[in-house]
Order: C-alpha cells, then sequence, then structure tokens
C-alpha cells in the first residue's frame, strides 16, 4: 500500500489539501481523527495500531495476499467462470 504523509506547519493547509489530494489519487484519506476512533474502538492506542502496521508481514499473511491477488486477477481477465463450460 503506498502512502502519502502530509505534514507542516499549524494551520499550514495540509488538513484540507489532503482529502483533495487522496480525492484525485482515488485514494482513501485517513487523519489522526481517523485513527484515534479505530484505536477507541479496538481498545488499542494509536501507537499499537502503528506499530502493527510496521511490523513485516507474517508467513500466513504474505501467503494470503498471493491468493487474493490471484483471485482478483482471475475474476478482471474472466478465468473464474463456469469449470466445465469456460469463462462467462
Amino acid at each position: 500500500m503506498s502512502v502519502i504523509t502530509l505534514g507542516g506547519m499549524s494551520g499550514g493547509g495540509a488538513r484540507n489539501l489532503g482529502p483533495l489530494v487522496a480525492e484525485k489519487l482515488k485514494a482513501d484519506y485517513v487523519d489522526r481523527f481517523f485513527l484515534s476512533n479505530v484505536a477507541r474502538e479496538l481498545g488499542a492506542t494509536v501507537e499499537a495500531l502503528h506499530q502493527r502496521e510496521e511490523r513485516p508481514p507474517s508467513r500466513s499473511e504474505r501467503w494470503f495476499r498471493v491468493v487474493q491477488r490471484i483471485l482478483e486477477r482471475s475474476a478482471v481477465t474472466g478465468a473464474g467462470g463456469d469449470p466445465y463450460f469456460g469463462p462467462g
């Protein structure tokens, strides 16, 4: 997942610019308020969320990502059709 980080002085406009950049790139916009709400709902801290994201993926997580990519590609190419009569 790609990440774009905006920072700067207080009042510099990053909070206004962030959603606009995300919209142009058709990407999700996540700010610190969103992260704090997620952490509260999970009963965790924002720091714990950051540590979870920064750790390397486990072997099973990597395997599931590979399988997910294969399934997504087969759906896009139409290879996910009937096994006896072909796609579509």
